[in-house]
């Protein structure tokens, strides 16, 4: 097994809960994925960049606490680094606040080598700013190019929504060069609606609209797509079937970084748990036309694991009680 690398932004999370502010948390899309996946004992590479200031020290603080490289994130002074504020519902979902300025110019810092046998994990607004698909597009072809596994997560926030039509260009762009896409229904309908899911109509009407979609046009960007539907489970598409698979009941205390470490649990369980890596050296995505049933049921069922986890405490990643739990079994 190779190395899963992942570009993305850094950002502290100051999480409040009635007005007060409870935890404040290392984090960011990419980032809590690559965290968690650490924890459980796999090599992994971020590539991204943090303020050379006392926020900035936590997040490099953290990733040395977690046993990962820093040698691809590149420090910066010239400006404050990003803080994000996350205001806790009395349903424990999160609403952002985001206080962050990118700096110009690193578009050419350094890239890690990509081998056939790593995976790359890629998305978010990271994946669509034009200053930063100056250095995640290189990364991107280079994991193309060396036969590398591909994750994209658009992650599309409706504070981008004034942008759609602009950014849409660069998610069709970022689907086709992917192995599989993962999004929620909450990605879907704001990408290709301009609105988000209307909870008034039933799970079952959502669940054909999203089967729309992908047969009239994700699948001509990307033949596999995983949807997830928050408490409501997940449904996987694939050129031969689609599945609905349920999540577990969960005692929820915060949903920040549960679609992250849905990520995670997949390539952990994709690269872990199945044939995956031994059917190299066909392409990826005949790779992934090779598994069967039980095992794309494999990699989902660890992702509901690792975000039912991040759920039920206010980490942004897998907890150390998940760990021990994972090393016993």
């Amino acid at each position: 097994m190779g190395s899963i690398l992942g570009i993305g932004e850094t950002i502290v999370d100051i999480l409040f809960r009635n007005g007060q502010p409870e935890r404040a948390v290392p984090g960011g899309s990419v980032f809590n994925a690559l965290v968690s996946l650490s924890r459980m004992g796999l090599q992994t590479t971020f590539v991204g960049e943090a303020g050379s200031d006392e926020v900035g020290n936590l997040v490099t603080d953290f990733m040395q606490e977690n046993g990962m490289s820093q040698d691809y994130v590149t420090r910066y002074s010239s400006l404050p680094s990003p803080v994000s504020l996350a205001f806790l519902d009395q349903h424990n979902d999160a609403k952002y606040v985001f206080y962050k300025q990118r700096p110009k110019g690193l578009g050419a810092s350094r890239l890690p080598r990509v081998k056939a046998e790593d995976a790359l994990l890629f998305g978010s607004f990271y994946a669509l700013d034009d200053d930063t698909r100056e250095r995640m597009v290189p990364l991107l072809e280079r994991a193309n190019e060396a036969g590398a596994f591909v994750y994209y997560d658009p992650n599309f926030r409706s504070s981008h929504l004034k942008e759609r039509e602009r950014l849409l260009a660069h998610v069709v762009t970022n689907m086709e060069s992917a192995s599989i896409v993962r999004g929620s229904d909450e990605d879907f309908h704001l990408l290709f609606e301009g609105k988000g899911p209307d909870k008034r109509r039933s799970f079952e009407e959502r669940m054909l609209w999203i089967e729309r979609l992908y047969r009239e046009r994700l699948s001509r960007y990307s033949p596999y797509v995983v949807c997830t539907c928050g408490a409501e489970g997940v449904l996987l598409f694939t050129p031969e079937s689609s599945k609905h698979y349920e999540a577990a009941a969960v005692r929820t205390v915060s949903t920040v970084g549960a679609g992250d470490n849905f990520n995670a649990g997949f390539l952990y369980g994709l690269l872990t748990g199945t044939r995956y890596a031994s059917l190299s050296p066909l392409p990826p995505r005949d790779r992934l036309a090779r598994l069967k049933e039980n095992e794309w049921e494999t990699c989902l069922k660890w992702g509901l694991r690792f975000a039912a986890d991040v759920c039920s405490q206010t980490g942004n990643h897998v907890s150390e009680d998940f760990v021990r739990e994972h090393k016993k079994s």
